[in-house]
């Protein structure tokens, strides 16, 4: 895996400038427990690699990781919006954790991300460090992208609900039949 990042990296970078610093953005959720040991094993080694290219690079390596009880969306999003870049720099995203999509909202074809008690959509995580301009920036995220039922019945109850003038139906087992849903 380090050789293809590498590879990347060099092949978009026509002069790496020595002393430029490499930030790797490394977001795991280790503290659940349906992830068992993957998460933590995942932090370990995407740590390392990251450590690894910007010792090959002779770039300076800046972590920015979060994992724990310190992986949380306030963190999340402090920790993406407090750097800024400069033109040579690279960026380097990584999260694991769950992650869900649904087929009602267009958003992104980029799954929601799980960090503890929200979602959040993983390709604005990532816009938020591209639209810094850094020299590279690459994001890998190990998530599942699948829709998942009931939060897709969920959705397409709220976006049909704003659509619709609930005054029309006589009652919720008619709303229930137009929507599709089966409530048990």
């Amino acid at each position: 895996m380090i050789k293809v990042i590498l590879l990347i990296i060099v092949s978009f970078s026509s002069s790496l400038c020595y002393g430029q610093k490499l930030y790797g953005f490394v977001f795991c959720k280790t503290i659940d427990k349906d992830l068992e040991d993957a998460a933590e094993i995942n932090y370990l080694k995407v740590h390392h690699l990251f450590n690894s290219i910007a010792k090959s690079l002779n770039y300076k390596y800046e972590d920015r990781s979060l994992r724990d009880l310190s992986f949380n969306a306030q963190n999340v999003n402090n920790m993406l919006s407090k750097d800024k870049f400069d033109k040579d720099d690279i960026v380097l995203f990584y999260i694991s954790t769950h992650g869900k999509n649904s087929k009602w909202t267009n958003e992104s074809i980029f799954p929601r991300v799980d960090v503890p008690n929200t979602l959040l959509p993983s390709h604005r995580m990532f816009a938020t460090l591209a639209n810094k301009n850094p020299k590279i920036c690459i994001g890998i995220i190990e998530a599942c992208n699948g829709y998942d039922i009931k939060d897709d019945a969920v959705i397409k109850q709220e976006i049909f609900l704003e659509k619709v003038d609930e005054e029309a139906f006589d009652n919720i087992d008619q709303m229930e039949n137009t929507m599709n849903i089966n409530i048990r």
